[in-house]
């Protein structure tokens, strides 16, 4: 059963295109990692989905709910209909992003109480529920300058889980990480597959996408020049510039 559908999706910046008609199914609790060269339109394809970016066209089927892009580049779709996907779709950057004014815990009840409208009671005890599912329970009143870079991540991680999403995405989580704080985020997504996350991951991390992800894809000059099993396609790609992106990858490690 397909979780998220992606169907001839185009994007460009200026006369760069960007996204040259993707297509992509994600089934329910699928591990999907995106691989490719900066610029090969990665992350883009992640801000579609989350609707941070609108494609010229194509269309998204999510959660029961048909969206053409060519009417949201138009605005013939409701912002009540793109707030409605974007409360299921969970997503964490390379960058934390968390508030440096609010602490953990304030971080992590931020969005479920205004956006959803959650009460505060239950938003704290969700929280706190997530936070020690994080390793962070400690942590909750600290402010976000205080902690490690791998531990504002796992909080990163808890806020966009803090919303019930029925898909996450995750861009690059662990790249501006130090070395040894990579593992402990590598792990806690781990953790999340296990669980039976639906989960869309764009990373350089081949080790997490060989044996955590059910599927890789590879993305060449926006397009899908590949995509399998992740063994098959991390152990054995067929297309030569999976081959070469590889082997260079590879020597890299």
């Amino acid at each position: 059963m397909s979780e998220l559908e992606l169907a001839d999706l185009h994007k460009s910046f200026g006369s760069l295109k960007v996204l040259r008609g993707v297509t992509l199914s994600v089934h329910k609790g699928e591990v999907l990692s995106i691989i490719g060269a900066s610029g090969s339109g990665k992350s883009t394809l992640l801000r579609c989905v989350n609707l941070l970016e609108t494609p010229e066209s194509g269309r998204m089927e999510f959660f029961g709910q048909s969206l053409d892009f060519a009417d949201v580049a138009c605005g013939r779709t409701r912002e009540s209909d793109k707030e409605r996907l974007r409360t299921k779709i969970g997503m964490v950057f390379q960058s934390f992003n968390l508030w440096p004014h609010l602490t953990v815990l304030e971080n992590v009840i931020e969005a479920p109480v205004h956006v959803t409208g959650m009460p505060k009671d239950e938003a704290i005890d969700t929280a706190e529920k997530l936070l020690a599912k994080v390793g962070l329970s400690e942590k909750r009143n600290a402010w976000p300058s205080t902690l490690s870079g791998g531990q504002q991540q796992r909080v990163a991680i808890a806020r966009a889980l803090a919303m019930q999403p029925r898909i996450m995405l995750f861009d690059e989580v662990t790249s501006a990480l130090d070395p040894e704080m990579v593992g402990e985020v590598l792990d806690l997504m781990k953790q999340l597959a296990e669980e039976g996350m639906t989960m869309l991951v764009v990373t350089h991390e081949m080790g997490f996408a060989r044996h955590v992800s059910h599927r890789t894809a590879f993305f060449h000059k926006g397009e899908i020049a590949e995509i399998g099993p992740s063994r098959s396609v991390l152990g054995s790609p067929q297309n030569p510039e999976t081959q070469q992106f590889l082997n260079r990858v590879l020597n890299h490690i």
